[in-house]
């Protein structure tokens, strides 16, 4: 029985899965060079000590890589031919495949769907070169879209619920304000899953994202509010100034005003002396006022009733 079949219905992370996967490869690799005994001991060490969920297990699968790297060093191709990496068996191919989609959901890269079509026709249709080229596709593309995510310029943003995320100008990812890619749930094992209903008819269930990141497709959801514009904004903030001037608090109007970087008219930075002439004297406002209650020659005394009572 391979390794990575004892993980099924136990409760193991993704990478500690890859590493058991990889191991099984390491030990067919060793069989296929007549290292028999040195095969068997490594998986009943490893298998031994998964069912004990012994943490000593990292140096066994250690040393394991060791023999291998070895072996495959002896064995490495004359300068010039490309090294072939051997075909694992169907199980272990599709695993690879499964947790290479969900590792590119938790980090909400989007794996492009005809690599996912093409990955379930290879299993389906017993292509194992074809299926292990098509998950090392797979893996290529959320490599490369993952270092984009890392290098990409990213913006902070308040989101319509007041949430602030970081948004990637490129990839347009969101991410929490340290930076760690949001979620947004089962982007590409849902692809997959629909290939398979549509092939046999069976509707599948939805895997999900297996990391410890929790989805997030609310943020995705939400639309980033915008900034007002500059000058709705210095318009408001006129009138808060005018307001705490009414009120008699002068400072707090000419804290603002210097705020807008008005200018004195007499030039340089505007003062308590300019107060006056920008938001008017009291004399001024009750002459205005005073204005607006007059009768206006073509009003009718009732229309001039109806709009100045208060």
């Amino acid at each position: 029985m391979k390794l990575s079949e004892q993980l099924a219905g136990k409760n193991f992370g993704p990478k500690f899965s890859q590493a058991i996967s990889a191991a099984d490869d390491q030990i067919e690799y060793l069989r296929a060079k007549g290292l028999n005994q040195d095969a068997d001991l490594f998986a009943r060490q490893i298998s031994d000590k998964i069912n004990k969920r012994d943490e000593s297990i990292a140096g066994n699968l250690s040393a394991l890589g060791q023999v291998y790297a070895a072996n495959l060093k002896a064995t490495k191709p004359a300068e010039g031919k490309e090294e072939v990496e051997p075909i694992p068996d169907f199980p272990v191919i599709a695993d690879r495949i499964q947790d290479a989609l969900r590792i590119g959901e938790d980090s909400n890269i989007r794996v492009s769907p005809v690599l996912i079509q093409n990955a379930f026709e290879a299993e389906i249709g017993g292509d194992a070169e074809g299926a292990f080229n098509a998950a090392k596709a797979i893996e290529k593309e959320i490599e490369e879209q993952r270092k984009q995510q890392v290098e990409e310029e990213k913006t902070l943003e308040t989101l319509g619920d007041g949430t602030q995320v970081r948004i990637g100008k490129k990839t347009g990812t969101r991410y929490s304000a340290s930076g760690i890619p949001l979620s947004s749930g089962p982007i590409n094992t849902s692809i997959y899953n629909k290939v398979v209903e549509q092939f046999t008819g069976v509707p599948q269930e939805l895997a999900q994202p297996t990391s410890t990141i929790d989805t997030s497709p609310q943020v995705y959801e939400q639309p980033v509010q915008q900034a007002p514009s500059r000058a709705r904004e210095s318009i408001a903030l006129m009138q808060e100034a005018q307001d705490l001037y009414d009120k008699g608090d002068k400072r707090g109007a000419l804290a603002i005003i210097q705020g807008l970087r008005m200018q004195s008219f007499m030039g340089g930075t505007a003062s308590e002396e300019d107060l006056e002439a920008i938001f008017g004297t009291a004399e001024e406002k009750e002459k205005a006022e005073s204005s607006e209650t007059k009768r206006r020659p073509d009003e009718t005394i009732e229309e001039w009733l109806e709009r100045t009572k208060k």
